[in-house]
């Protein structure tokens, strides 16, 4: 598989960064009045990170992709822990999507498993730094950290495979994304 090289793919990989981003946001103004727990609303709106991130995957289709969408995401969305700590709790998932894509030589099922691979890397890292830097709730947290994962771990599949029936149904035979991958 190729790797993102020219500018366009650049662009088309942060304009997905900026529609999981809108596609976040929206969802969480959606789903925050029924929930009204800010990490539940997190937990809760994971199906469409992982449909958006998986959808952006398959359109990309470049190694290197991953790495320029959730770094951008991330910039965005800063999560309470600032910008620069905020992207390199990322930094374990962004490698573990990666490797899983270039290690299974881009097959459909590492597309549906990337997001899921990605939560089970970061949560648990991101759960530690909050614990060493201290943070209120993070002890409560500890606690419930086999429920949320099991949890994103599935809402995450979900996503991912509600993508890959997107993308083969409905965009892979599109002229545009067609025009996008080359």
């Amino acid at each position: 598989m190729k790797r993102i090289s020219t500018v366009k793919e650049l662009i088309i990989s942060a304009g997905f960064a900026a529609l999981l981003f809108v596609s976040a946001i929206i969802a969480a103004f959606a789903i925050y009045p029924i929930v009204l727990i800010p990490g539940l609303t997190t937990l809760a709106m994971l199906i469409v990170y992982s449909y958006m991130f998986t959808i952006g995957l398959l359109v990309v289709r470049k190694t290197g992709a991953a790495t320029i969408i959730l770094p951008i995401v991330g910039i965005l969305a800063p999560s309470g822990v600032g910008i620069l700590l905020g992207v390199t709790i990322l930094i374990p998932g962004i490698v573990a999507v990666e490797l899983l894509l270039i290690m299974t030589n881009y097959r459909k099922a590492a597309y549906i498993l990337a997001t899921p691979l990605f939560i089970l890397v970061v949560v648990p890292f991101w759960l530690f730094v909050l614990l060493k830097m201290g943070f209120p709730l993070a002890d409560v947290t500890r606690k419930y950290i086999w429920p949320i994962l099991l949890i994103g771990l599935i809402e995450a599949f979900i996503g991912g495979y509600l993508a890959h029936l997107t993308y083969e149904k409905k965009l892979k035979n599109l002229k545009v994304v067609r025009q996008l991958q080359g």
